[in-house]
């Protein structure tokens, strides 16, 4: 458990966490293992995933390119590479 008494799932650098300056949720990310998350389809470059089957967000990493949502959200990304969620 981890101060304030948050259970943390997914253990992410301090360099990804510091760079997730505009994270809409508080980091809801990180307490829960997949529902929380958006569904990824693949790597499209370094720091931006694909994700799949999403509808909009109000979230400031997400965007798109050509047809694909894609997330650059630090967090999401070293997420993504270190657990494959």
């Amino acid at each position: 458990m981890e101060p304030g008494g948050i259970d943390v799932i997914f253990q992410i650098s301090s360099r990804a966490l510091a760079r997730t300056t505009k994270c809409p949720s508080d980091f809801a990310c990180l307490t829960c293992e997949n529902h929380c998350l958006c569904p990824v389809e693949r790597v499209a470059g370094e720091g931006t995933l694909v994700l799949r089957n999403t509808s909009p967000e109000a979230c400031p990493y997400e965007g798109s390119s050509g047809s694909d949502s894609t997330c650059k959200c630090p967090t999401r990304f070293e997420i993504y590479e270190r657990y494959g969620k």
